[in-house]
C-alpha cells in the first residue's frame, strides 16, 4: 500500500511515488566478479591506494545485495489525495523490478492508469559506497521532468527515509519531497510519500 498526502494536484508525483511502492518477493542475486586489478608490483605506493580506492568503490556489497531481493513482478495498490481533507484516491498497477549494471542498479518499470491517464514509468535505485546512502531517479509518461532523492536506511534495512526534489509546473522551481520506505514483513513494503505546499501544510 502506498500513502502520500500531497497537499495539491501534481499527476507527476503521484506517478512517482509508486517506484517503490511494489510487493517485495525475490531471491538475492549474485554480483559478477570483479576484473582483478593491475598487479601491485606496477603501481606506485599512491597508485595502489587509489586503485584499492576504486576498486572498494565499485564492489557491491550488503545494501546491493539488499537491492537484489527486491527483484520481481509485482501488482501494487496505491492511495493518494488530491487536496487535504478530501477522500483518497485509488491506484492499481504492475512493477517489474530487474537487476541492470552487474546487479549495482535496481530498475523498476511501471504500468498503471491514473486518473483515467496511461502511466508507464521508469525508476532507477542504487547504493553509493563513497557516499554511503541510497540514490533513486523517476521518470514516467505524464511528466518530462526527473525526480531525484536519496538518503540512508536504519542498520538492518527495515525503514529509509530518503529527501529530494523534482521540477514543479506550478512554480518552476525545485520542489521538496521526503519519501518513508517501511518494510511491513517479508512479503509486503509501504511507501509514503510527503511534500510541502506553498501555504506550508
Amino acid at each position: 500500500m502506498v500513502e502520500s498526502r500531497v497537499g495539491r494536484r501534481r499527476f507527476w508525483v503521484v506517478g512517482w511515488l509508486f517506484s517503490l511502492a511494489a510487493l517485495v518477493l525475490g531471491l538475492a542475486h549474485p554480483a559478477r566478479p570483479q576484473a582483478a586489478p593491475p598487479a601491485a608490483a606496477t603501481l606506485t605506493p599512491e597508485q595502489q591506494k587509489r586503485m584499492e580506492n576504486w576498486v572498494k568503490s565499485m564492489t557491491p556489497g550488503a545494501p546491493h545485495r539488499w537491492l537484489a531481493a527486491r527483484a520481481g513482478k509485482f501488482d501494487f495498490t496505491g492511495r493518494f489525495w488530491m487536496e487535504p481533507g478530501a477522500p483518497p484516491q485509488a491506484a492499481k498497477g504492475v512493477a517489474e523490478r530487474t537487476l541492470a549494471l552487474g546487479g549495482r542498479v535496481l530498475q523498476e518499470k511501471v504500468t498503471s492508469n491514473l486518473m483515467g491517464m496511461p502511466l508507464d514509468g521508469l525508476g532507477l535505485v542504487g547504493y553509493d559506497n563513497v557516499t554511503g546512502q541510497f540514490w533513486s531517479t523517476w521518470n514516467d509518461s505524464l511528466s518530462t521532468g526527473q525526480r531525484v532523492a536519496g538518503g540512508k536506511c536504519d542498520p538492518a534495512l527495515r525503514s529509509c527515509v530518503w529527501r529530494g526534489t523534482y521540477p514543479n509546473p506550478d512554480t518552476g522551481k525545485p520542489q521538496a519531497v521526503r519519501l518513508e520506505l517501511k518494510l511491513d514483513g517479508p512479503d509486503r513494503e509501504v511507501l509514503t510519500a510527503f511534500e510541502t505546499a506553498a501555504d506550508g501544510k
